[in-house]
Order: structure tokens, then sequence, then C-alpha cells
């Protein structure tokens, strides 16, 4: 009976030193790099998949969205990214994130931060589409408006809206941004790229320009645009070969922002995107333009 009993301590000591292992042993390496690997709501698809392949260590363009998206964040953030190994940490007055320069591991590794919303990369920017067929200006020359006004005789057609061009810029000296008067009716013209130009190598911003306001006076008006007399201002975030970045065009819609109203600028035209890879609720420009819906300015 004895030694039954000794059996049966032996066993549950043994039992309770297995089950003290298990339970308080660390996590081995296999576990810690599943763990790292999991999908996270919180950084893009592209950059997790560059690390996952090896490229941690290289140096990119991030776009970096703070939890507290209501209000620009405080300095120790910025203080924050320059800790994670971030440089170059560009701000916008409007919109509460920051582009910065850092390795791919880092740009992961912030993600998991409290004061982090979302990390992406600073993609490559591209015109996309061709708007030159049924753009709607037949349309909208033979429509009666709600208060019953007959629009044949063209009296709406943009008079004293201005129409926000971001594109590949615009030449500025094509007649067909001419008023009634022989005036130009590009009334600003900036350009974001770091060319130091805003006219339109490329050509892109010209076409959409003329497609949204361009006055008829080429081919008989068969080619006039939606709002053939609105102003224009020509943002250019598209460089000589056509390609622009995410941060170009936050830092043209960040004008549009600060200027609206000194320009009237109820249309913002965007003829451009790029590889839908974040969800519209964290895409940097979906929720830049959603601030600007939310302001009266339509996209």
């Amino acid at each position: 009976m004895k030694r039954y009993l000794n059996s049966m301590l032996w066993s549950g000591v043994f039992t309770l030193l297995i089950l003290a292992l298990f339970v308080f042993s660390p996590k081995s390496r296999a576990q810690v790099s599943v763990s790292t690997e999991q999908p996270s709501e919180k950084v893009s698809k592209d950059i997790r998949e560059k690390v996952a392949h090896g490229h941690g260590g290289e140096l990119v363009r991030v776009i970096i969205q703070p939890a507290t998206e209501a209000t620009q964040p405080s300095a120790y953030f910025d203080t924050s990214l320059a800790s994670a190994g971030g440089r170059n940490i560009k701000k916008f007055k409007n919109f509460p994130v920051r582009v910065v320069t850092m390795p791919l591991s880092a740009a992961l590794e912030l993600s998991s931060s409290t004061d982090v919303s979302y990390v992406s990369l600073d993609r490559d920017v591209q015109p996309m589409g061709h708007l030159s067929r049924t753009t709607g200006a037949d349309q909208a020359r033979n429509i009666t408006t709600t208060n019953g006004v007959d629009n044949t005789d063209g009296r709406i057609n943009g008079t004293g809206v201005g129409i926000a061009i971001i594109d590949s810029g615009v030449d500025v000296d094509h007649k067909s941004f001419l008023n009634s008067s022989g005036n130009v009716r590009v009334v600003y013209s900036e350009d974001f790229t770091g060319e130091g130009i805003t006219a339109d190598p490329y050509g892109h911003g010209t076409h959409v320009a003329s497609l949204a306001a361009g006055n008829g006076r080429i081919a008989s008006g068969k080619f006039v645009g939606i709002a053939p007399n609105a102003n224009l201002v020509n943002l250019r975030v598209l460089n000589s070969e056509g390609v622009g970045s995410t941060s170009t065009v936050l830092r043209a819609l960040d004008w549009v922002a600060s200027n609206r109203s000194t320009y009237n600028i109820r249309v913002v035209n965007m003829s451009l995107g790029m590889p839908a890879i974040d969800s519209y609720k964290n895409d940097p420009i979906c929720k830049a333009i959603r601030g600007l819906v939310a302001e009266g300015v339509v996209r």
C-alpha cells in the first residue's frame, strides 16, 4: 500500500513539473515568427510583404497616420518617429499625417504603437483612364434646373466657380482656357513635384482641364467642356514622366483645404490613381478627400 502511494505521489509531482514547463516556458522562435507575420490592420500589405521577403533594411518613404486623427499630433509624436529611425519628416497644415523616410522594418514595428493608426508606403501616382468620351457636356447643355430655368442658352457654365485640376500641369497659353474677353481663366498655378514648372510637358493635365472647362473654341465647339466659363486652379503633382506620389497629392489637397474659399473651389478633379492596396477607411488620400467633401468640395 505504501509503495502504491509513493508511486502515486511521484506521478503527481512529475505531472506538475510537465505542466509548469508548458505554462511558464518562454515562446519558441517559431512561435514568435508566427506572431510577427500575422496580418495587421494597422500596416499596409505591401510593407508586410517586403519585410517578409528580406527587404526590411530598405529605406522608403512612408505615410504615418496618428491615432488621434481629429487634431494635429503633439511634438512628442514627431520625436517618437525620429527615435524609431525616421528622418526628413514632412507635415501638412490640414491633415494630421506625417511623411517619413525610414527602414521598412522600422515602419512595420511602428505600426504596433498605440500612437499610430495606420502606416502605408508613399506610393507612385500615375494618370489613369481616358475621359474624352461621354463627358456629359451635351447633357448639361440641355437640362432644366430644379428651379425651372432652361439651360439651352448655356447659362449654367461654371461662371464664378473654381475647379482645381490636380494632375500633370496645364498649358495656360492654350486658347481653350480663355474667357469671352480673351483673358486666361487659369487663376492660379503651383508645382508640387519639385521640377519648378507649372506647364504640362506630359500633356495629361491640359487634356483633363479642357474636358472640365474648355471653352469649345477648338473644332467649332465639338469638344466644349462641362463648365466652359469656370476658373481653373492648376496644381501640378505629376512630373514630366507622368509620375507623382501619394505625398505630393496630399500636399495639393492640403493647399485646396487652405485656399478653397479664396478661389471658390467647388470641384477637385483627380484623373490619376494607384494600386488599391489599402482600404478606403485607411487610405490617406481617400481620408483627405472625405474631409474636403465634408467642407463642400466635390471630387
